[in-house]
């Protein structure tokens, strides 16, 4: 059996008093049933938000029996022959051939993305190599198993509307992220600076000279992720919802950044990018969003006493945790 308590405490040396936040402290009778967890390892998974939301669905989690990379879906078996409960959580997908997923999966699709990008530079050559999931499972048998595996709940309203126009039973359910919970009694005065998509210089320019030793620079990108071992990967995750869950306020232009940040209830902005506006239809609106242009006018007050975060998300994260709940029971 594989606990990722224990790969989390060994790649790193974490307070196991860290992960608490992380862990459902009812899930002890798991009823005989497997699970399994989505992973990303290479080369080509560097954007440490993957794992971010694999640390969401952790919470609910009794154990992870498997972990399961996100593009050998299709090829998975169990090996006792059990079915395999597994959150279909996530970005979908790089590989448009990696479809549908393996039968001794039984699935909960929840905070699903249906990508409608092809994506030229992913490293498979099948037959659908380089062409938008969406074109691909939309159709045919990929298109009847969606039907028979719904309702799916939708990280999005573009992928909501992409299967509701064939008929798929969905939902919007938002992202798993904002079931992330802290159990820290005060924080601990950082200002966290996550991958701002705009002039870095002239953001910091902006901050007053009393908060400027505060500031925390941090990136979702890996560098040379093909080094980076699951261990390492999940416990780099943990480490920047730690901080996420222990600053005081946070900017930044990554959705699993600001997403988490709301469960959290750490102050965020949330600085647009105008990139792939379809992932984010139906989240930002959940968000204190700035535009980049609109940056180097924040206010000194903001720095020292940002606005508080919309509630708008509450809803969704009760919905996203009877769901989760009721699987994982």
């Amino acid at each position: 059996m594989l606990h990722l308590r224990i790969l989390l405490l060994q790649a790193h040396s974490i307070p196991e008093r860290h992960l608490d936040y992380m862990i459902n402290d009812s899930a002890e009778n798991d009823a005989g049933h497997l699970f399994g967890l989505i992973a990303y390892e290479g080369a080509y998974y560097g954007n440490i938000g993957d794992e971010i939301q694999s640390l969401a669905t952790l919470r609910f989690l009794p154990r992870v029996d498997y972990l399961i990379p996100i593009d050998k879906l299709h090829s998975f078996r169990s090996p006792t022959g059990r079915p395999v409960k597994v959150v279909m959580n996530g970005w979908f997908s790089s590989d448009p051939d990696a479809w549908p997923p393996s039968a001794d999966i039984e699935p909960l699709f929840l905070s699903f993305h249906l990508s409608g990008v092809g994506l030229e530079d992913a490293p498979y050559s099948g037959p659908n190599a380089g062409k938008a999931a969406a074109d691909v499972w939309l159709v045919g048998e990929n298109l009847e198993y969606l039907k028979r595996v719904g309702p799916v709940g939708c990280r999005d309203l573009s992928t909501l509307h992409l299967l509701q126009e064939v008929g798929v039973e969905s939902y919007f359910s938002g992202c798993l992220t904002l079931t992330l919970r802290s159990k820290l009694k005060q924080r601990m005065g950082q200002i966290a600076i996550v991958d701002v998509n705009a002039d870095l210089d002239a953001l910091l320019a902006t901050a007053p000279r009393e908060v400027r030793s505060r500031i925390v620079l941090q990136s979702h990108l890996l560098r040379d992720p093909a080094d980076w071992s699951q261990p390492m990967r999940f416990a780099k995750a943990q480490e920047l919802v730690w901080l996420y869950s222990s600053c005081s306020l946070c900017i930044t232009s990554r959705l699993h950044c600001a997403l988490p940040c709301l469960a959290l209830g750490t102050p965020v902005i949330y600085v647009t990018t105008g990139r792939d506006p379809a992932r984010l239809e139906g989240l930002e609106p959940l968000l204190n969003a700035m535009r980049p242009r609109d940056l180097a006018d924040l206010r000194w007050t903001d720095w020292m006493s940002p606005a508080p975060n919309p509630d708008a998300y509450l809803a969704l994260r009760e919905l996203l945790v009877r769901r989760c709940s009721e699987f994982c029971e």
